[in-house]
């Protein structure tokens, strides 16, 4: 639930802040959001429903789209 919610938020967040308007400042958001609900998806734990990634590599990738949120 916590990527759901995390992974819906950054793809709202451009249309909560007011920034969608005629640039291409949202991109950024939007990609992060729909890749952290895409590598959630698929990491190997108990949420996941493709089981093709490992919970290392989820928290890596984690940790990458930390750095450009």
């Amino acid at each position: 639930m916590d990527y759901l919610v995390d992974a819906a938020m950054l793809m709202a967040s451009p249309w909560l802040f007011g920034s969608y308007r005629g640039s291409i400042e949202p991109s950024l958001p939007l990609l992060l959001g729909a890749s952290t609900l895409l590598y959630s998806l698929i990491t190997n734990y108990e949420l996941g429903i493709a089981n093709a990634i490992s919970m290392k590599t989820h928290l890596i990738l984690d940790g990458i789209a930390g750095i450009f949120r």
